[in-house]
């Protein structure tokens, strides 16, 4: 299997997949002896039903002393490169591809997965034998109904940029991210569906939805976009997920970015990994570009 995908556009994702925000942890006067290192999953189904994992190691957020700067070399150290990865489904197991040149990332293709079959996944480091499992289903996707960029007048009579979204709640208890960038008009909605960022963009919304919390059965939000500029875009990313990843991401979403994300202190997160940490999650976010109205 043939993956066109950069270097940077893959680690700008993990930063995003990670919530990644910024953290100074230089002046913080700790004598705590660090935690061990374990193997950290997160995943994706991204264009073309192509299962993208990656896998990391935590990291003691008392001994990076680089963390603050997350630079793209600090983050290469954390990914294990070398690890064997395999997905068991439907009485098949595939050993999942390295990607050339993007360390720590693996994918193959699920070939017309059907909604909620167990998917398991295995993951051993060569270099000291860690081995970690975890078990999902496939999520389906997600429809969205309708959404615009417009401009209106707040309660002071001020112009305000409003982005309105709508979708279908699916039937059952249901549980959605609800994802919303500003970025430029030249961006791919393909590259946008596995959270695999090209270039820098801006996160004005973040939303986590309970279906159990609506009063039907419409999904439906108005937002308001912060220095919004004609000569960009809006992208909706819309992701149908188990009520355990909506509980991770709850819970990483409470204790900050990257650092609190990959490390195992001081906040577990919960998680479906045996052994290790992170979430094996197999959703496919639906996203797409929306121009503000002439």
């Amino acid at each position: 299997m043939k993956a066109s995908i950069s270097k940077g556009t893959v680690l700008t994702g993990i930063l995003f997949a990670f919530g990644a925000v910024g953290c100074d942890l230089s002046n913080i006067p700790i004598d705590v002896a660090p935690a061990e290192t374990q193997l950290v999953v997160s995943s994706v189904v991204g264009p073309g039903d192509i299962l993208l994992v990656t896998v990391s190691r935590s990291f003691s957020a008392l001994s990076a002393t680089d963390a603050d700067s997350l630079e793209a070399d600090f983050l290469e150290r954390l990914l294990v490169d070398s690890a064997l990865v395999t997905l068991a489904r439907g009485g098949e197991v595939d050993t999942m591809l390295s990607l050339p040149d993007v360390p720590g990332v693996y994918a193959t293709e699920l070939r017309t997965p059907e909604e909620l079959e167990p998917l398991e996944i295995s993951v051993t480091d060569p270099r000291n034998g860690d081995t970690v499992s975890a078990t999902t289903e496939y999520m389906r996707s997600v429809s969205i109904d309708s959404a615009s960029v417009s401009e209106e007048l707040s309660a002071t009579g001020e112009p305000t940029t409003i982005l309105h979204y709508r979708f279908a709640d699916l039937p059952g208890e249901s549980y959605y991210a609800v994802y919303a960038y500003s970025s430029s008009r030249d961006l791919d909605p393909d590259s946008l569906a596995g959270s695999s960022l090209d270039g820098q963009v801006d996160v004005f919304h973040q939303n986590l939805i309970a279906d159990r919390a609506l009063a039907g059965s419409i999904v439906e939000n108005t937002v308001r976009i912060p220095f919004f500029s004609v000569e960009e875009s809006v992208v909706l990313s819309i992701g149908h997920i188990s009520e355990g990843y909506y509980r991770f991401l709850q819970a990483r979403r409470r204790t900050g970015g990257i650092v609190s994300s990959l490390a195992n202190e001081p906040v577990n997160h919960p998680t479906n990994v045996e052994g290790g940490l992170g979430y094996f999650s197999a959703h496919r976010p639906t996203a797409i570009i929306v121009d503000a109205a002439e």
